[in-house]
């Protein structure tokens, strides 16, 4: 990857296909309360990458609990941080339970599987006691208590097997429709088209979008930058994305080339889902990023019009 355009000083941006550049828009909504995900409820047009806001410890019996409340229990559940962030910061502390988590600077992702296995079942039987106090109550509507304890059971099974933990810990990160905890999307075409790139790449994610079809992106980190390539048809609006990675790029100081390459993908799908591959390792920063540019992605198609 050469001769790529500087936005700023971190950011660094390549067009395929005569693709035009419009002006860096930078924004500053934050992520709406709302499915983000999958509800196809519109976002507002700008696209934010804010950490979701982890405010309210609550009585859930005393207020009917939106995604992200629903989300902030779980974590809640699960002794997790509010940000993926506050996750590595912690996995650096020699007396945090995520210590092990973080070898020579790398994510390991068998350790973070230990670490969810071991934390959804005693999330399981601390929501089991909830459930049964309330019931005892008189309190018989437990449907959004038995809906977390659908998503920690499932997590629970994936993470004795071994299957898609980063898919899984990002899950817990983004106020998705909870059916996505269970469905597995139909990335076959793509995946096989872009075969040798997704093997060299230190992270991909493939995604199900309903307005742009199945999308790509792979992640690498060369001389500290993290070169990012987004495979998506023409549709995909590209200056949102470009936008939202130029604000991380400039907040966090980290260095990002962002490369889009057009592609004809003409899978239809009614849902959004995403697939991660990975090596067993993975820097904490395309961690980070990885949860980003999900959201983004899925923003965006939802404020796709």
């Amino acid at each position: 990857m050469t001769n790529f355009n500087p936005i700023n000083n971190n950011l660094f941006i390549k067009f395929q296909n005569n693709i035009s550049q419009k002006p860096a828009d930078l924004v500053n909504a934050d992520v709406q309360s709302e499915n983000p995900a999958v509800s196809g409820q519109s976002s507002a047009q700008n696209i934010s990458y804010d950490k979701l806001n982890p405010s309210l410890m609550f009585d859930y019996n005393l207020v009917k609990m939106d995604s992200e409340t629903m989300l902030k229990y779980l974590q809640n559940l699960m002794n997790l941080p509010d940000s993926i962030e506050k996750f590595i910061s912690q996995a650096n502390d020699k007396n945090s339970k995520t210590f092990n988590i973080l070898i020579e600077n790398l994510i390991s992702l068998s350790e973070l599987n230990k670490f969810l296995n071991e934390n959804s079942s005693q999330a399981i039987q601390k929501l089991m006691q909830t459930m049964t106090q309330s019931l005892k109550s008189g309190l018989g509507d437990t449907k959004q208590l038995r809906d977390i304890l659908s998503i920690l059971t499932l997590l629970q099974a994936k993470s004795e097997t071994n299957i898609n933990t980063l898919r899984e810990f990002l899950l817990l990160y983004i106020p998705l429709n909870y059916p996505i905890f269970e469905k597995n999307g139909n990335y076959n075409s793509i995946e096989k088209k872009h075969a040798e790139e997704i093997k060299k790449s230190t992270l991909s994610i493939l995604f199900e979008t309903v307005n742009f079809s199945n999308i790509l992106c792979t992640a690498n980190e060369y001389n500290n930058i993290v070169y990012i390539e987004l495979y998506a048809n023409g549709e995909f609006e590209d200056e949102k994305f470009f936008s939202t990675m130029e604000r991380f790029s400039k907040d966090a100081n980290i260095k990002i080339s962002v490369e889009i390459r057009k592609q004809e993908e003409k899978i239809k799908t009614s849902y959004q889902n995403f697939k991660i591959i990975s090596e067993g390792f993975i820097p904490p920063k395309i961690l980070i990023l990885a949860h980003i540019i999900i959201k983004t992605v899925f923003l965006i198609d939802n404020s796709f019009e």
